[in-house]
């Protein structure tokens, strides 16, 4: 026994960034120099091979066994933790299965379904009212969650620069609220697509009661079959659905926006930007984004230069984790805004109030630390395609 402790001592020591207290059979270790802050209870022995297989997945599954407890905020303990996210072990090898699963429609409706379809009464007991799943945008510190995810669809509508009449379409819209709101308050014809048949029952149910019918449609189906729709878009926007899509699918994504979206329509793309290319957390793959992939700000501006999506303005900033700067494109890991213009092409920089890329939360305006979500990067970039050709626009 004394074998499999002095392992698991040495095994956590790899996470000491952080000082925390380890209870181990009757003894307490401390883990780090410093005020622990946190303590670690550890109830029934970790397998060895678990361990040294994937931390991610050995701790997660002994936190949800019971076999560990926390003494102290978990959020805490998870956010040191994933700040040392590249001292994890991990066997790509073993867990393949999880990391790289196939990226085509079938396996991806499941996906979207384990996690979509748990039920919207679920969802309702977390969310915000709108049903709005994506980061919110906090005006003030004052601003509920429901006012903050509208400041958030507020702000992409404004950047999209609709008029009566145009045509809206909606990649993965969820339950509807931007689509609805888009038609509410700018006149639009609104079409939205998800996986999800609990989305997609709501959405009826939405529409009907605000009665809509005629303005905002709805449909049960795959991105990559839109364009057989034969329909074409003024308007096209993406909140928080190119982390659904795979790696091995981006360019086939961009390719389905330039079928779509007509000449001298307009692109906002808004997702969350991650620094990690290879996949490497299996626990969050297993139990909570089947098939889940950040990409990353490098993989982005890849596609964005290819030659038919040539941005001619972005503007990049980085955000808190509970925050967005929906329309402020960002991204960027430092704490400094881009815009190319357009007609000049010059460049104009300017200091962001929120950083994510390093432990302050900004230079202009002060963000409590705590609310720092593992430095997620919250991006956004508008497209618009004049003539053919794909070209940024400005913000």
């Amino acid at each position: 026994m004394q074998i499999l402790d002095d392992f698991l001592v040495h095994y956590l020591q790899r996470f000491d960034k952080y000082p925390f207290e380890l209870d181990l059979h009757g003894k307490t270790y401390t883990i780090g120099e410093g005020k622990p802050a946190f303590r670690v209870i550890v109830h029934k022995d970790i397998p060895k091979s678990e361990l040294l297989s994937s931390t991610s997945l050995s701790l997660g599954e002994a936190y949800m066994r019971g076999d560990l407890e926390i003494d102290g905020d978990l959020f805490t303990v998870i956010r040191c933790l994933l700040e040392q996210m590249s001292r994890f072990a991990l066997d790509r090898e073993k867990f393949n299965y999880l990391l790289y699963p196939s990226e085509d429609k079938k396996t991806q409706k499941e996906e979207v379904s384990s996690h979509y379809d748990l039920g919207n009464d679920f969802y309702k007991l977390w969310l915000d009212p709108t049903l709005s799943y994506s980061c919110a945008f906090f005006k003030k510190d004052t601003d509920t969650l429901e006012e903050a995810q509208k400041n958030k669809v507020r702000h992409i509508l404004d950047k999209l620069y609709l008029a009566k009449d145009m045509t809206l379409l909606d990649i993965g819209c969820g339950w509807g609220f931007l689509l609805m709101e888009a038609a509410k308050q700018y006149g639009v014809k609104g079409f939205g697509c998800t996986l999800s048949k609990e989305q997609y029952a709501m959405g009826q149910e939405r529409i009907k009661k605000l009665g809509l019918e005629g303005r905002v449609e709805i449909a049960l189906m795959d991105y990559r079959d839109l364009p057989a729709t034969g329909q074409r878009f003024d308007r096209v926007v993406s909140v928080g659905m190119l982390e659904h899509v795979g790696r091995s699918q981006y360019e086939t994504y961009m390719d389905v926006v330039d079928k779509v979206l007509k000449n001298q329509g307009l692109f906002l793309l808004h997702y969350i930007d991650g620094r990690d290319e290879r996949n490497s957390n299996p626990w969050m793959r297993k139990y909570i984004f089947p098939g889940g992939t950040l990409p990353s700000l490098a993989e982005i501006i890849k596609l964005a230069y290819i030659p038919r999506w040539r941005p001619t303005a972005a503007k990049n900033s980085s955000a808190c984790g509970i925050c967005t700067c929906a329309a402020a494109q960002r991204p960027s890991t430092s704490a400094t805004s881009m815009s190319i213009s357009c007609s000049s092409r010059r460049v104009r920089t300017t200091t962001c109030p929120w950083s994510a890329g390093s432990d302050s939360c900004g230079t202009s305006e002060d963000v409590p630390c705590s609310r720092l979500s593992g430095r997620l990067l919250f991006a956004v970039w508008e497209f618009s395609r004049p003539l053919g050709k794909w070209r940024p626009v400005g913000v």
